[in-house]
Order: C-alpha cells, then sequence, then structure tokens
C-alpha cells in the first residue's frame, strides 16, 4: 500500500512539473519530446519499479520528524504526571478513549481498496464495450484500391502489415489496431492529391511511433488512477500533443502550397468529425485545439540541434529524477512518531519517576523539620509510602501498556537494521541475511535463541490468533498445497504498527511491507 501512495504522490508531482514546462517552453521545443515526456510520467504511475540511491535529505526529514513528534509526546505525558494525586484518574480516562484495533484497520483498508477497485473495474468495462462497437463498426469497411493509394503503400515500408480502408460509418481519419494497424478513411470525402498525401503521412506518423499502443498505455493509467484529476489532465494534454507531433512532422516533409491544404482540410474534417471514437484510435482530428494546431502548421518552427539536445538531456533528467527514491524509501523505511511512541512513553515515564521521587525527597526533608519541632513523623512517612507505591504503581501500569518491553525492544532492534543486505541463507546482520536468518539474528541479540529456518521457527513458541498481533510477535507466510499441507515460504517480525520487517530480495535487502502484502499462514510469540 505504501508503494502505491509512493507511486501516486511521484508522479502526480512528475504530472504538475511537465504541465508548468509545456506552459512555459511550449513554443520552443517539438512535440515530440513533451510526448515522450508524457510517457515516462506513466510509466512512473504504472510501473512499481525505481531506482535506489542514497539521500540524505530524505533521511534527515525523517529523523526531524521522528524528533518533534518525539518531544511533543514527551511534554504531553510529563504534563499528565504533574500532579501524582490526578495520575491514576488521568490513566483511566485514557485507557477509556476509543482506539483502532488491529482488524478494524483491516476492515477500513478492505473498503476503500473495495470501492477502488469497483470504480476501476466499472470504468474500463464501459471503454472494452466502447471499443468492441467501434471495432465491429470498423470490421464493416472496404479496402481501397485507388491508384493513388497503392502507390503510396508501396513506398512506405514498415515491419508491421499497414492496410488502407474506407467506410460511410467514420466521418474523420483514424488508425487503429497494433501489430496490425489500419489507416481507415471516410469513403464520403473526395479528396485531392495533396489532401490525400497529407492526411495519409499524419496517420502514417502515427504507425511509426506506437501511438495507439500509447493511446492504451494512456488508458490504463485512467482505469487505475480514475480518482486523481491530474490524470485526466494528463489525458487530454497527451492527445493534443500527440497530434500536433504528427502535424510538425508533416509540415517538415510537405512545405510550401502543402500547409494552406493541410490546414483547410483539417478544418474542413474538423466540421463533420465524429463526436465518439472508440479506445486505441489514432484520430487525424483528435481532441486537440483546431485553432492551435492550425497556428503551428502556417507558422512552424525550426528546432537547432542544441535545442533538440536540451530537449532529450532535460528528458533524461526528469526520468532519472523521478526513477529514483531515496534509500530505505518508501517502503523500506517507514519512520513515524506512531513506531516511536513506546520509546518516547519510557522516556516520558522516567521523567515522571524522575519527578515523583524529586517530590518524595522533599517530602523527606520536610519530614525531618517535623520530627524536630512536632516528633510526629511516622504517620507523614506511612502517608508518603503510599503515595509512592501509588505513583509507582501507575508507572508500572503504563510501562505495560503496550506489550512487555522486551518484545517493544525486539521491533525496535529490528528496526534499526532496515537497509541491511540480503544473502540467502545468511545469518549474520552485518554481511547478509536472509527471511529466517534475519529472525534468528535479532533474537539472538537480546539473547534468545530460535532456530535459523522457517520450519523450525513455525515449530517454537506459542501460536496466536492473528487478531492478537503484537510487536515483536513473528510472522510466518505459506499457502497450502493440494494435500492441504502448509508450505511456508517466509518470515519477519511484525512492528505493531501494522508493517512486518522481514529480509526481501538481493536488490531491497532488510525492508518493510504491510504486514499482509502475502498470505500468513500462522503467528507465533516467542515471548510471553
Amino acid at each position: 500500500m505504501a508503494k502505491i501512495l509512493y507511486m501516486w504522490l511521484n508522479g502526480s508531482i512528475f504530472i504538475a512539473v511537465i504541465i508548468c514546462f509545456r506552459h512555459f517552453f511550449f513554443r520552443q521545443l517539438p512535440k515530440r519530446f513533451l510526448v515522450f515526456l508524457w510517457i515516462v510520467a506513466m510509466a512512473r504511475l504504472v510501473l512499481p519499479i525505481w531506482i535506489t540511491v542514497p539521500w540524505p535529505m530524505a533521511v534527515s526529514l525523517q529523523s526531524f520528524s521522528v524528533q518533534v513528534d518525539s518531544r511533543k509526546t514527551s511534554m504531553d505525558v510529563s504534563n499528565t504526571h504533574i500532579l501524582p494525586e490526578h495520575a491514576e484518574a488521568a490513566m483511566e480516562q485514557a485507557d477509556k478513549i476509543p482506539k483502532p484495533t488491529l482488524a478494524e484497520y483491516n476492515q477500513i483498508k478492505k473498503f476503500v481498496i473495495l470501492i477502488w477497485l469497483a470504480v476501476a473495474v466499472s470504468i474500463a468495462f464501459r471503454i472494452i464495450i466502447r471499443h468492441i462497437r467501434s471495432r465491429r463498426m470498423y470490421n464493416l469497411s472496404l479496402p481501397i484500391c485507388e491508384k493513388t493509394a497503392v502507390e503510396w503503400l508501396r513506398t512506405h515500408h514498415s515491419l508491421r502489415k499497414v492496410t488502407l480502408r474506407q467506410s460511410e460509418l467514420v466521418r474523420t481519419p483514424l488508425t487503429y489496431g497494433i501489430l496490425r494497424p489500419v489507416i481507415l478513411l471516410p469513403s464520403g470525402i473526395q479528396f485531392c492529391r495533396e489532401e490525400f498525401l497529407c492526411i495519409m503521412e499524419h496517420e502514417w506518423i502515427h504507425i511509426r511511433w506506437w501511438d495507439v499502443l500509447v493511446k492504451y498505455i494512456l488508458y490504463l493509467t485512467v482505469c487505475i488512477y480514475w480518482f486523481h484529476p491530474m490524470v485526466w489532465v494528463m489525458a487530454v494534454l497527451l492527445n493534443r500533443d500527440m497530434e500536433m507531433a504528427c502535424d510538425e512532422e508533416v509540415v517538415k516533409k510537405y512545405s510550401g502550397s502543402f500547409r494552406e491544404t493541410y490546414a483547410l482540410i483539417l478544418i474542413r474534417l474538423a466540421e463533420s468529425r465524429q463526436k465518439s471514437m472508440g479506445l486505441g484510435d489514432a484520430c487525424f482530428t483528435g481532441q486537440s485545439e483546431i485553432e492551435e494546431r492550425i497556428g503551428m502548421i502556417m507558422k512552424p518552427k525550426k528546432y537547432s540541434k542544441k535545442t533538440i539536445a536540451l530537449a532529450l538531456v532535460m528528458i533524461l533528467c526528469a526520468a532519472a529524477t523521478f526513477t529514483a527514491a531515496a534509500k530505505n524509501s518508501p517502503e523500506e523505511v517507514n519512520v513515524s512518531s506512531e513506531e516511536k511512541e513506546p520509546d518516547t512513553d519510557r522516556e516520558a515515564e522516567d521523567k515522571t519517576s524522575e519527578e515523583t521521587n524529586a517530590t518524595a525527597s522533599d517530602s523527606e526533608a520536610g519530614d525531618e523539620i517535623l520530627i524536630e519541632e512536632n516528633e510526629e513523623p511516622d504517620a507523614d512517612r506511612k502517608t508518603e509510602d503510599k503515595t509512592s507505591e501509588d505513583t509507582n504503581a501507575v508507572t508500572s501500569n503504563a510501562a505495560t501498556k503496550n506489550g512487555t518491553p522486551t518484545n517493544v525492544q525486539i521491533a525496535k532492534l529490528a528496526e534499526d537494521y532496515i537497509g541491511a543486505p540480503y544473502i540467502f541463507g545468511g545469518k549474520d546482520l552485518s554481511s547478509g541475511v536472509d527471511c529466517s536468518g534475519f529472525v534468528k539474528a535479532i533474537y539472538a541479540q537480546m539473547g534468545i535463541e530460535v532456530p535459523g529456518d522457517i520450519y523450525g521457527l513455525a515449530g517454537c513458541g506459542i501460536e496466536i490468533p492473528l487478531d492478537s498481533l503484537a510487536a515483536g510477535d513473528v510472522l510466518i507466510y505459506g499457502e497450502q498445497n493440494e494435500d492441504q499441507q502448509a508450505e511456508l515460504s517466509h518470515v519477519g517480525i511484525y512492528n505493531g504498527q501494522g508493517k512486518v520487517i522481514h529480509a526481501s530480495n538481493d536488490r531491497d535487502g532488510v525492508k518493510v511491507s504491510d504486514y499482509d502484502y502475502r498470505p500468513i499462514s500462522k503467528v507465533i510469540r516467542i515471548l510471553e
């Protein structure tokens, strides 16, 4: 889940950067480079792949947020215990506050995922139905056998077989098909030779740059990120830039009087264009601004080699920037104030104990004065002892509130080794560990010996239900085979905050994932 959110945030920033870049440098750069940028943005949204690089700023920001949250929590807890006589009442009131359980968290998560999936499937279903209807209509078309079309097709070679067809059911030229592309022309409109060459060259450029495939990827991105308005903006701008990129290449090849002919046929077809197009159709008069396209056709801009080289460098830099991720981020390190709460609570309790001891010392000094003056210290000393016992009891309850300190320490120790290298069969945290070796090494540092293999871990400790999962417990993953026997495949340590710390693979090493990112076979508690 963290990986999807990271892709969504990273892709959103990338789209915003492209929109700003397009606004300020639209006339200075070839439109095909803008299409490349949109393709990189879609890849960033769809493909869960990034290059892991060291990024000290990410670590410093995380540590700074942890320090701020820790100070805030420490101040809040210490203020609660300023008056010992109200400490117990404050703790009882805090315990009455309803807190979301692990089961409730899972229910909310499943509900959100269900809504997202239902809407995504609905949008995909509507697009596919529309595409099927369009393809059925296109199949009613007839092949073009005119001499001009045959000669043009003979001079344009491609590894893919290109077919020319015509139909009365379409109102504007379009291209469909990926492996076997088809250029479909309206049969109800007559074209002169210049108009025909301009139209065919425009559609040929769509085929040469695989624009139909790009549109399929665009529709997939829209289905996945239907809730994201920036993705819908990207869909409109990508279609527009794709058409203008083809216009640029047509004008570059056919100059002179062809420009006026090209602009006139564009206006002519725009007046009678089809209102709805099928999925993956590269349309001659697509969803671009006609005035903007005509202005670019009549006033073409020549791009120097330096401009093209600069644009290429900018694309590579943008792709590298938004493909690279900080080491131990976003999934490998999920350091938050919630994960630091056990240590913060202990610090606050230690501070409260010191204040209580200081209060007791002041009371003892006052007792010595009363001994000299009144010689009646026994009753006061008993009262102070009782107050000290009550305060210690409150502190003890706070210390055991989130589980035993040893379990919390195991989870915290596992967090300290996030980013450690992965080696199959390894059991040394410095040189490398695998999943079971990581669990064995962490518990060994706490003075607890556990088996170094998955099935050995599954047989030790006490098996507990998933609803009772707590920090320090061992999660064992696996599925049942055809013989209804458990096939165990992976193991990790639960951190108490809905995540599991585990040695994943050679690329990621020890990292953090959602605790239920794969099927759970059983949960083992080593310590009581």
